[in-house]
């Protein structure tokens, strides 16, 4: 279950950080300036990836840890994603981008929590044998 998780946690955190790039390098091209907002996303997906690498005493606890972050990110990037698809005056690098970013969170949370339920079923059948 762990590898699995694991998996999809970097695959998320890739996406976060391809995002962050979009986002920073769009904003240099159309206004020849920059702002650190923009790596936010990237900073959460380097977290992302440094939880579900690292070793803790209680795998459980990893797991739960990088799974927390991927789901408060999951609901900001949700709500801002709602509030820049319809401002016509957003880029549209912001309105595909938050999207993506936003469902990505999304396909992480149900991935990790249906390989959750897995396991917790399997090792509820285990026990009863």
């Amino acid at each position: 279950m762990f590898l699995q998780n694991k998996k999809i946690a970097a695959i998320h955190a890739i996406i976060l950080i391809i995002g962050t790039l979009v986002g920073f390098i769009g904003r240099y091209f159309q206004f020849n300036d920059i702002r650190f907002t923009a790596l936010i996303p990237g900073s959460i997906g380097l977290l992302i990836i440094v939880l579900s690498n690292s070793s803790w005493p209680k795998e459980d606890i990893r797991h739960f840890a990088f799974f927390l972050v991927i789901l408060v990110f999951g609901i900001i990037l949700t709500r801002m994603s709602l509030k820049f698809v319809f401002q016509d005056f957003q880029p549209t690098r912001k309105r595909i981008n938050f999207p993506v970013m936003a469902l990505s969170s999304m396909a992480s949370i149900f991935l990790m929590t249906k390989n959750y339920l897995k396991n917790k079923r399997t090792i509820l059948e285990v026990s009863n044998d």
